[in-house]
């Protein structure tokens, strides 16, 4: 079992270097802060509402979303927005 946790560790640790260090901040403040641990929402064409909270996200910040130029969190928890593809 420590083996496993240590190969997943391994890539988590690869997955960050990935990430911009905003990005990153801000993740590890909401978890910190998040009891639920939900600090990611998932946006998609079938659901257009927060994956963490599900209130509805407005037309342009769905937008916003769906294009994945600039960082974008949920008006209404702060989880970080990301598309899911198809």
């Amino acid at each position: 079992m420590e083996a496993e946790i240590a190969g997943k560790e391994a890539l988590r640790q690869e997955a960050m270097k990935k990430i911009g260090t905003r990005t990153l901040r801000l993740y590890e403040k909401l978890h910190k802060a998040k009891n639920n641990g939900k600090c990611v929402g998932v946006v998609s064409d079938a659901r257009r509402v927060c994956g963490s909270c599900a209130v509805k996200l407005t037309p342009q910040k769905f937008i916003n979303v769906k294009k994945g130029d600039t960082l974008q969190t949920c008006e209404s928890c702060g989880s970080i927005l990301v598309w899911q593809k198809g």
